[in-house]
């Protein structure tokens, strides 16, 4: 079997409405050297019998069905794991490709491994105020970082995270197009983050690869009243609150982050990382306690990540004690601490 030059990985779950148009965009591409993953994970509406009309038509599409239902990261993840091609694609279920996506996408220098396009988005009736309001007019991304600069290395995203920490400046999966070397150097998404998983990752690989910008609207997100976007909107503990504890964590203590941190640490010196981390960590759990299903919640998580867990025993924790636990040197930088960021609400997880 011929190995395609490009995976497009949808992962679906009762997206029959806007299904039939997403798969349009995908397979009207100029570029037609991929395959095509749909991998459901128990739909109950016409997502698998749409999926099985195209299949007729096209041998590009592979289609899979989950035995059990494996939950919104885990089914990208095994998208992600079922992938042959070069190249990796995300598509989601209600998205949309222009038609030269993966031509242009593609046609960057040899060195990249991540690139990334400037997006469209799709607003569609119904949904809440907020959430229009926020991609209309505080959405903050990489074209308004670094204007007319395409060749984006690790230290320009480290810094621009760290600076508008924790607004996702890199924007939404159906953005992205990665080589699928990163699978094996960063591993896969962390499945207990619900809204910022998908940031989480991509992050974790432009802060060691960089990426290739380029400033066109190439894809089109679509965000309604249906999306995860909108109905994430209601687990605001978890998403905005645990999400971001959870990314803070990553970035302090996970070995994927020392490019980053390194990054950042060179560039401002004076402020340490670890016990900022401490205090977020502390501050959650006594928020927490005010629905007893948050505090749950953030017992589950705390069991999983032992700085969690040490955090939500003692305020003061120093750098040294993380060190001896953790193996991790603290850096000392000036961290702007943004807890209620106009731009918090994370990109769309679904």
């Amino acid at each position: 079997m011929t190995i395609p030059k490009v995976s497009i990985l949808i992962p679906t779950y009762n997206g029959a409405r806007y299904l039939a148009a997403t798969l349009e965009s995908a397979l009207s591409q100029s570029f037609g050297d991929f395959e095509l993953i749909v991998c459901d994970d128990g739909s109950k509406d016409e997502t698998v019998s749409i999926v099985r009309d195209y299949q007729k038509k096209d041998h590009r599409i592979r289609f899979f069905q989950n035995p059990t239902n494996l939950g919104l990261v885990q089914n990208w993840n095994h998208a992600l794991m079922l992938a042959q091609g070069e190249w990796i694609k995300y598509l989601f279920q209600d998205d949309l490709l222009t038609p030269k996506a993966l031509e242009k996408m593609l046609c960057v220098p040899d060195s990249a491994s991540m690139v990334c396009s400037k997006l469209h988005y799709i607003l569609e009736p119904g949904i809440v105020e907020e959430t229009r309001d926020f991609f209309e007019k505080r959405l903050c991304q990489i074209a308004d970082i670094y204007p007319g600069k395409k060749n984006l290395s690790y230290q320009d995203i480290s810094l621009a995270a760290f600076d508008h920490f924790p607004t996702n400046i890199i924007g939404e999966p159906v953005a992205i197009l990665f080589h699928r070397r990163a699978i094996s150097l960063y591993g896969l998404a962390n499945p207990d983050m619900i809204q910022c998983c998908d940031y989480e990752y991509f992050l974790r690989l432009a802060a060691n690869e960089g990426l290739f910008f380029i400033d066109e609207p190439l894809v089109s997100f679509r965000v309604h009243p249906d999306s995860a976007t909108a109905n994430n909107m209601k687990k605001r503990f978890r998403k905005d609150t645990m999400d971001n504890l959870i990314l803070r964590h990553e970035i302090v203590f996970n070995p994927h982050y020392h490019k980053f941190r390194a990054a950042v640490c060179e560039k401002k010196p004076n402020m340490d990382f670890v016990n900022l981390f401490a205090w977020f960590a502390r501050d959650t759990f006594q928020r927490a306690h005010s629905d007893p299903e948050d505090l749950e919640y953030f017992l589950e998580i705390a069991a999983k990540y032992p700085a969690i867990s040490l955090c939500k025993k003692r305020f003061k924790i120093f750098s040294s004690l993380f060190e001896k636990i953790c193996g991790v040197i603290s850096l000392r930088a000036n961290f702007r601490e943004k807890r209620n960021s106009s731009n918090s609400l994370p990109n769309k997880a679904r």
